[in-house]
């Protein structure tokens, strides 16, 4: 009973959040006790909060900026982090060409295309060990203890391919 007398009087919650907490509080009670729960206190003067947003927790206010506050973060740091156009002329930054000239990617793709004549050229187990070196990035130790042979073994026979490659090209 003092607490429905508690809730009605708050100052700070509205007449319909207050009914709407005793009613909640009728139903924890037995059917006698919510009637005389449910009996209106008159105070005469008194003054209730208009406002129904008053009751939200800190834990409801919490999750609902929470998102807001971590937007505005991520925009902070993006912007401290983001350099612009202006900033490079500004500053007198120069941007370096990642673009290859035409000459050095004919180059290229030629001395690509003569790798792979050369490799066609050797005998099955030497280009095994060669792919299993350079494109596979297997180490000289693993590859001998794949094939059961010394890591010096495997490097000799590593180098005198090479050397047969150098001649090829």
């Amino acid at each position: 009973m003092m607490l429905v007398d508690a809730v009605q009087a708050a100052k700070f919650t509205s007449v319909k959040k207050s009914q709407e907490i005793i009613k909640k509080l009728s139903m924890l009670t037995s059917v006698h006790q919510a009637d005389k729960l449910n009996r209106r206190l008159y105070v005469e003067k008194q003054v209730k909060s208009v406002n129904e947003s008053v009751l939200y927790t800190e834990e409801v206010y919490l999750a609902y900026k929470r998102p807001a506050w971590s937007e505005r973060k991520r925009k902070k740091v993006r912007k401290e982090n983001e350099l612009s156009l202006e900033a490079f002329e500004t500053d007198r930054l120069e941007i370096a060409s990642s673009s290859k000239s035409l000459e050095a990617v004919i180059e290229e793709k030629i001395l690509i295309t003569d790798l792979h004549k050369a490799l066609d050229l050797l005998k099955s187990n030497d280009r095994d060990l060669i792919v299993a070196l350079f494109w596979n990035e297997v180490s000289d130790t693993d590859y001998a203890e794949l094939t059961g042979v010394s890591k010096q073994a495997v490097n000799q026979r590593k180098m005198r391919i090479l050397k047969k490659i150098e001649n090829f090209l």
